[in-house]
């Protein structure tokens, strides 16, 4: 049912008695309600945010992150974003959506997923298009309420238990409340449930001073970032600059699309601009993360032009390193521009006092050059209890399957498109071949790499 077809906010429950759930109840003056309408969401901004600024949250819990997501991508998706109160105190969020599919028109299988999931659209132009912009997703809850809000959205489950078969839980981090507090409640009640690793996310804990931090690499890229400082944020050029009006944000967003697209197209990747939507969303994303400080976005000219740009985010005590691009058919490539804008922001999160830099998720080798240390994130699906069958498991495992594949063949198309595009018909399906040849030998020295 589309979203736009409720006008109201459900209460699904209010009670002041437990309502047990294989030894799992509601605690006494908590409240769970269902959003289900546009109206609704926007309502919720300054509870929602007052919320996500005092809990563990990040920055892709944010109610702009959230709303925006849903604008772009959500237009064929049925809100189910639930809210658990104590009395009038809004304590936690799960921000969600019920995705049904269909075979011939009926209904055989219904999930409920995370707003700013991974989602694969069937764009206009006919290609199916797979996004994945939020790099980690969870509950929404104030640190002193964490233990009542997770027991009641397993009470909400399980009053739902007929209306879902599965609950699918993307980009999940290691310390997030439903890896953390969720899982091991599932585990006491029995509820039955999947987990598996997805990505790896290499990370930066700042120490003292830049300084000390610099000490800590490798003697090569110790000497590769003093370089890049010297040659670009140095006096008395200074060709680093960040961005100071609404206009240089969006000429420095659409310059990084570009360089962006350009770099990857050129390694053989579709670049996360591939569709459409990506580039609309993000760009409304820097403009209203602009205006509440919480965008980190700086260009480095080489002979007047924009030959690199970077962008992050800024929240609480985190600095998240979203996307870059620099021009690889500039002279000034071999100076290392990006190199020069990863350093500039290390150095502004030290000022700001941050206490991490998320490279997030990616295993691309400058990250691993840059820190020891390493997060993960998780995807968890959670069977129904209402549908225990093995008929009904099976059945489930089979959509997850094909929905898996679906995925992958829509990836290996972008792929081969872009090798098309970068080498023509005559020799795309060689270089393809190759590509993947290199990436495979990639993931197996990664892990090595990383096994201890």
């Amino acid at each position: 049912m589309p979203h736009h077809d409720y006008d109201t906010l459900e209460t699904i429950s209010n009670t002041s008695s437990p309502i047990p759930v294989h030894g799992v109840g509601r605690t006494s003056r908590i409240s769970t309600e269902v959003v289900r309408n546009r109206k609704a969401f926007f309502s919720l901004r300054e509870e929602w945010n007052s919320l996500t600024d005092s809990s563990p949250s990040r920055i892709y819990q944010t109610f702009e992150w959230q709303w925006t997501w849903w604008k772009h991508f959500g237009d064929t998706l049925e809100l189910h974003i639930v809210l658990i109160r104590q009395g009038e105190q809004l304590i936690g969020i799960f921000p969600l959506f019920l995705e049904t599919s269909c075979v011939h028109g009926r209904r055989v299988y219904r999930r409920l997923r995370m707003l700013g999931s991974d989602v694969t659209l069937n764009e206009s132009s006919g290609k199916y298009v797979r996004y994945d912009p939020s790099d980690y997703l969870d509950i929404i809850a104030s640190s002193e309420h964490t233990s009542e809000v997770v027991l009641n959205l397993l009470a909400h489950f399980y009053e739902l238990r007929d209306s879902y078969d599965e609950i699918d839980f993307p980009n999940l981090p290691d310390d997030g409340i439903i890896m953390t507090k969720l899982i091991p409640e599932l585990q006491n009640i029995g509820l039955k449930y999947d987990a598996s690793r997805q990505d790896i996310c290499p990370r930066l804990n700042l120490p003292g001073s830049v300084e000390e931090y610099l000490l800590k690499l490798s003697q090569n890229t110790r000497h590769r970032l003093r370089h890049a400082r010297k040659t670009w944020l140095s006096p008395p050029h200074r060709p680093v600059q960040p961005v100071s009006t609404f206009e240089e944000v969006e000429q420095a967003f659409n310059i990084l699309v570009s360089l962006h697209q350009k770099r990857w197209n050129r390694l053989g990747f579709p670049g996360l601009f591939y569709g459409s939507r990506a580039e609309e969303f993000l760009k409304e994303v820097a403009k209203i993360f602009f205006v509440r400080g919480n965008l980190w976005l700086k260009t480095a000219r080489h002979d007047g032009n924009i030959v690199a740009v970077r962008m992050g985010f800024k929240f609480k005590d985190r600095m998240y390193d979203y996307l870059s691009g620099f021009d690889i058919d500039s002279t000034a490539a071999k100076l290392r521009p990006g190199l020069a804008l990863i350093l500039a922001m290390i150095e502004d999160a030290a000022h700001d006092d941050t206490r991490v830099v998320d490279f997030l998720r990616g295993e691309e080798q400058y990250k691993f050059d840059l820190t020891s240390d390493v997060a993960h994130v998780w995807r968890v699906v959670i069977r129904s209890p209402g549908y225990s069958g093995r008929t009904q498991l099976r059945f489930n495992r089979l959509y997850r399957l094909y929905d898996h594949l679906r995925n992958r063949w829509s990836y290996e198309r972008e792929l081969l498109e872009v090798q098309y595009h970068q080498h023509g018909i005559r020799s795309y399906l060689f270089h393809y071949l190759i590509f993947r040849a290199d990436r495979i030998r990639q993931r197996v020295r990664q892990s090595r790499t990383l096994t201890p």
